[in-house]
C-alpha cells in the first residue's frame, strides 16, 4: 500500500482506532481548562484539608456508594537527578513526593496490608473511610533502594508485584527495550523509518491536532503498540533492536531488584505478588499458556521461600476481559487488581473480584492537593 492510500485509508478510520481512542480518553481538556481546573482543586484543597471537613466529605461520598478505600499504584521511586535519565516519565514518583505521600497516609489514614483489606470485605466487616493499601508493580531497583526504607521508617505495610522472570536480570520490558532502541538510533543520527511508525505518526498528530497541547511521544507509543496483536508487536521489536545491532551491543542494566532483595522484603513484612511470570499480556495468552505463565511465576517465589500474595496483578493496561477473568477463576485465581481507577466493576463468583487501583504520579507538591487527587474530593457533587 502506498503512503497516500496508507493516509487515506487510516483517515477513513483513524477515530476509530482503539490507540486513539485510548488517546482521546487519556485527556478531553484544552490546556487552558486544566490549568483553571488545577487551581481551582488547589484552592478547594487547602479548603477540605485545613477545615478537618475530609472525613465528613469522605463519609458522604461512602454513603452515596464510592468505596472506603483506595488502593495506590507505584512503580519507581527516584530522585530528581535519576528521573532526567529515565526514557518513559509517566510511572515516576519523585523520592521527595514519595515522602509527602506518606507523612500524609501516616497521619490522615489506615494504611493497612492488601491481603487485611480482602479478608475485611470476605469477612463482611467494617472498612474505615480512609483507608488505604500500597502497592509497588514491576519490582523496579529504586523500590527496594528508595521505597522500602522509608516504609519501614513510617511503619507502614505494602505489596509489591513482580514480574518472576526480571528479577535478578539486567533485560528490560518490551516497550523499555524499545524505547532504548529508539534513543541509541536518535544518538547515532539514524532516522527512525520504520514502517509502523508511519501509521502511529498519523494518530498521534490527529489526536494532537484536537487539543491544545502535546501529549508525550513516549507514552504515546507504547499505548498504540498495546492495541496491536502480540506477533505484529514482537516483530516491530526484532527489526528495531536488528538495526541497533548493526551499529553497537545494546545496554546491560540492572533495573529490577534481585532474587535476594526480594526475600529480604518478604521477611520484613511485605508481601509479595506476582505479574506473571515474563510480563505476558493475559488476554493475549490461550488457557494453557496462562496457565503456564502463572505456575512457573508461583513456582519461582516458592523456590525463593516466598508465600505469594493470593492477589495477582495483570501487566499494565491488561485490562481483563470477562472471558479471561472466567479462566483465571478455573485456575484457582479469584481475586485480582489492575487498571488505573479506584473503582470494583463486574465482580462475581464466576469472574472473582477485581480490584482497580490509583497511581499517584502527579507533582503534587502540598498534603491539600494529595488529599484531592488521593480522595477525589469536590464541596459539591
Amino acid at each position: 500500500m502506498t503512503d497516500d492510500k496508507l493516509e487515506n485509508n487510516l483517515n477513513l478510520t483513524i477515530e476509530d482506532n482503539p490507540a486513539f481512542k485510548l488517546l482521546q480518553n487519556a485527556n478531553q481538556l484544552d490546556e487552558k481548562e486544566i490549568i483553571f481546573r488545577h487551581y481551582v482543586n488547589k484552592i478547594i484543597g487547602y479548603i477540605i484539608y485545613y477545615s478537618g471537613l475530609i472525613m465528613a466529605l469522605r463519609q458522604r461520598d461512602c454513603k452515596k456508594g464510592d468505596l472506603a478505600w483506595r488502593i495506590l499504584k507505584y512503580e519507581k521511586i527516584l530522585t530528581p537527578e535519576a528521573a532526567q535519565n529515565e526514557i518513559l516519565q509517566d510511572n515516576i514518583t519523585l523520592l521527595e513526593d514519595f515522602k509527602l505521600h506518606l507523612e500524609f497516609l501516616k497521619e490522615k489514614c489506615q494504611v493497612i496490608p492488601f491481603r487485611q483489606l480482602l479478608l475485611k470485605q470476605i469477612n463482611g466487616e467494617n472498612i474505615p473511610p480512609n483507608t488505604v493499601v500500597l502497592t509497588f508493580d514491576k519490582g523496579h531497583q529504586s523500590i527496594y533502594t528508595n521505597a522500602l526504607p522509608l516504609l519501614k521508617q513510617y511503619n507502614l505495610p505494602a505489596t509489591l508485584f513482580i514480574p518472576t522472570i526480571y528479577i535478578g536480570s539486567s533485560n528490560m520490558l518490551w516497550y523499555e527495550k524499545l524505547l532504548t532502541a529508539f534513543q541509541i538510533l536518535k544518538n547515532n543520527n539514524i532516522p527512525l523509518d520504520f514502517p509502523f511508525l508511519k501509521d502511529f505518526e498519523l494518530i498521534y498528530n490527529t489526536f494532537n491536532s484536537k487539543i491544545n497541547f502535546k501529549t508525550d511521544w513516549n507514552s504515546s507509543l507504547i499505548t498504540y503498540l498495546r492495541t496491536l496483536d502480540i506477533n505484529e508487536r514482537y516483530a516491530i521489536l526484532h527489526s528495531v533492536l536488528e538495526v541497533v545491532e548493526k551499529i553497537t551491543a545494546f545496554p546491560q542494566v540492572k533495573s529490577f531488584m534481585s532474587w535476594k532483595e526480594v526475600e529480604l522484603a518478604f521477611q520484613d513484612g511485605f508481601d509479595i505478588g506476582t505479574m506473571g511470570h515474563g510480563y505476558q499480556y493475559f488476554r493475549e495468552l490461550s488457557p494453557a499458556e496462562l496457565e503456564e505463565e502463572l505456575k512457573l511465576s508461583v513456582q519461582a517465589l516458592l523456590e525463593h521461600k516466598i508465600e505469594p500474595l493470593p492477589i495477582i496483578c495483570p501487566p499494565d493496561q491488561d485490562e481483563l476481559f470477562p472471558n479471561t477473568r472466567a479462566q483465571l477463576v478455573k485456575l484457582g485465581v479469584s481475586v485480582y487488581c489492575g487498571g488505573t481507577l479506584y473503582w470494583n466493576n463486574l465482580n462475581s463468583k464466576e469472574l472473582g473480584i477485581y480490584y482497580r487501583r490509583t497511581p499517584l504520579r502527579d507533582l503534587v507538591k502540598t498534603k491539600p492537593e494529595l488529599a484531592m487527587q488521593l480522595w477525589n474530593l469536590k464541596l459539591l457533587n
